[in-house]
């Protein structure tokens, strides 16, 4: 199925890779969210979760295909849908992921190394420190990496988008 931009994702199945999403930040600019990957066999019971990123990308304004051009990933990790609608309220649109050089990246997920959610290999010790962790987070994480990252906002814990929106 073709993807019509924007849309309001209920569960995961109309998400792509590349699909992208603002981020308002608590100044009244903006950060951007995009899809990378989605579950594959070995995560068969997820109709609601997806591999995320922060992207490198901070504007005035909300985030399109063009002013993606180049951006780079900041944090990557498995998230709901609902850091989607509740954050950025729609899927705006879609880059292909290829056309940036953006990959799912290596992770250690407890005894195995998996690119996004591809199992590669079996851990090894010289792996810790080398390959990040695989990050489950929670719905408002990328809200605060964004705020943290691009603005140099530290939030309380317990704030969330809608106590800043104007």
């Amino acid at each position: 199925m073709t993807a019509s931009y924007p849309f309001v994702p209920k569960t995961n199945a109309r998400l792509r890779p590349g699909d992208f999403w603002s981020i308002p930040l608590v100044d009244g600019s903006y950060a951007c969210g995009r899809v990378l990957q989605m579950p594959t066999t070995r995560f068969p019971s997820s109709t609601v979760q997806f591999l995320g990123a922060l992207m490198d990308w901070h504007g005035s304004a909300e985030p399109d295909a063009t002013s993606l051009a180049g951006a780079g990933t900041l944090d990557r990790g498995v998230m709901h849908v609902i850091s989607i609608t509740r954050i950025g309220e729609c899927v705006a649109g879609n880059r292909d992921l290829a056309l940036d050089g953006i990959e799912p990246g290596l992770f250690i997920n407890g005894t195995d190394i998996q690119r996004g959610y591809d199992y590669v290999r079996e851990f090894r010790l010289g792996d810790r420190g080398q390959i990040p962790e695989w990050s489950w987070w929670s719905w408002n994480l990328i809200w605060h990496f964004a705020n943290r990252r691009l603005l140099g906002r530290e939030l309380p814990d317990d704030a969330e988008p809608a106590d800043y929106r104007r």
